[in-house]
């Protein structure tokens, strides 16, 4: 697997994804530098989609730092979903740099990347602070996993009503990297659709297959 984050042209003419192709099987662009065909394509030779989000992309973007809306936590699986990516990769969970932050409890700035970072690279917090041997979870850890959990929720939907109506739900969440809601109740309804869906046709033939 190689992360990368960008897709330059300059000094040979050809694409990142040219310039890798047999190299790599593992394919991780930033989440703002995919290329859907390409990684499509890529897919159907057996190759892994992923993406990424690290100290970038910044707002208005799906990323999972402290100052984003907590939807866009959720968001960027529906994103995901949206483009056909299977697998999401994050650089670290606990990333406190005393150059940065003293103390992550008070102080979450962990990272400065063409700006403050504040939360980047850090989804849980050090419980000896409030009196916990390990490691204490983060609002947006949590919210990661019920994004996680919204994809698999997709996953389902897709398999029992086909692609074409999955994003249809999906629009009603986010239209495109720079677009998705910032109501959680948006993003709560659409799950509940998504979850009775799937209850309605348990134990039927999926879309496109034999009854």
């Amino acid at each position: 697997m190689v992360p990368f984050n960008g897709n330059p042209r300059e000094t040979t003419g050809l694409s990142t994804y040219a310039r890798l192709d047999g190299i790599v099987d593992q394919w991780c662009p930033l989440s703002s530098a995919v290329d859907v065909d390409e990684q499509a394509n890529r897919a159907t030779r057996g190759e892994g989609s992923w993406w990424y989000v690290c100290c970038v992309p910044r707002q208005p973007r799906a990323n999972l730092m402290v100052d984003w809306p907590g939807t866009a936590h959720r968001a960027l699986f529906w994103q995901q979903k949206q483009r056909g990516i299977d697998g999401f990769l994050y650089w670290s969970a606990t990333h406190w740099d005393p150059q940065y932050t003293a103390d992550p409890w008070t102080d979450i700035r962990t990272y400065a990347f063409k700006g403050d970072c504040y939360g980047d690279g850090s989804l849980v917090y050090p419980g000896g602070r409030v009196g916990i041997d390990g490691p204490v979870s983060s609002i947006r850890l949590e919210l990661l996993r019920d994004g996680t959990d919204d994809f698999e929720y997709l996953t389902l939907f897709e398999r029992v009503r086909g692609r074409e109506a999955m994003q249809g739900l999906i629009r009603r969440v986010t239209t495109s990297l720079n677009d998705f809601t910032d109501d959680p109740a948006v993003l709560d309804g659409v799950r509940r659709d998504l979850a009775e869906a799937v209850e309605q046709v348990a134990g039927q033939p999926a879309a496109g297959e034999p009854k």
